[in-house]
């Protein structure tokens, strides 16, 4: 496994982990941090972007 492949594997795991905090932070018990949840929504979606854009290049190798 290369350099770049463990890395896009981490974003993977990063984008992941975003995702599920990013839920926890609009159960009614976190509404205070609500806006937190949405930013990290978005930054779960760039990171799920970032590997499907690099799945995309390097499906051909």
């Amino acid at each position: 496994m290369t350099v770049f492949s463990k890395a896009i594997c981490w974003i993977n795991v990063v984008s992941s982990v975003a995702f599920l905090l990013g839920s926890l932070l609009f159960l009614p018990r976190f509404s205070p941090y609500a806006t937190a949840g949405v930013w990290m929504f978005a930054l779960g979606s760039l990171l799920m972007l970032i590997g499907a854009l690099h799945v995309c290049f390097t499906r051909n190798e």
